[in-house]
């Protein structure tokens, strides 16, 4: 039962970690990596709390278009609101606020100009309070500068999981990475 709630939750964080930008009073507002740094850090939590959605939602650009899904049939596209809304869902249905999770930036590659940039972020997940592994995504966002700030206004992920068959809510590509099935802890 957990292994689809945690790839369901994983990606929609992957896909809402990418809209990035913090208070220029709290970040450097010259630096895309430094937002998207302070997006997995708002995204992550410990045992017993929840991610910080009202600080999550400051991140996203009013107009911001996330990749929910995407086959060859159809394309699921939703705007910031929709995106805060369904990671608070995902996390309420799965109870994974009794375990915590751990998003952490492996490697944040942006190219920036004046006032518009393109990152590409690895992020492992971690599941502390689970017998889980890991979840590698590749995020990736584009971001513009409004009002001194960093504001993600598109993103899509993709993700590496354990031999678990993706849920059909979601549809990016897979990468399986070995034979072991994803098991919760009891």
């Amino acid at each position: 039962m957990y292994t689809r709630l945690l790839i369901v939750l994983t990606l929609y964080m992957s896909i809402s970690q990418l809209a990035v930008a913090a208070s220029a009073t709290e970040l450097d507002g010259d630096n895309p990596e430094t937002m998207i740094a302070e997006f997995y850090r708002l995204m992550s939590f410990e045992a017993g709390s929840r991610p910080d959605y009202d600080g999550l939602r400051k991140l996203l650009a009013d107009d911001a278009v996330v990749l929910m899904s995407a086959t060859s049939e159809s394309i699921e596209l939703i705007d910031a609101d929709e995106s805060i809304r369904r990671i608070q869902q995902k996390i309420e249905e799965s109870g994974l606020q009794d375990y915590g999770l751990l998003s952490i930036p492996k490697n944040i590659n942006c190219q920036t100009a004046e006032l518009t940039a393109y990152c590409v972020t690895v992020v492992e997940t971690q599941y502390p309070g689970l017998d889980a592994p890991s979840v590698i995504s590749t995020d990736l966002t584009t971001l513009e500068k409004q009002e001194g700030r960093w504001l993600a206004t598109s993103s899509a992920m993709f993700v590496t999981v354990p031999d678990v068959e993706p849920p059909s809510i979601l549809s990016f590509p897979v990468k399986r990475t070995g034979p072991t099935p994803v098991k919760g802890r009891e």
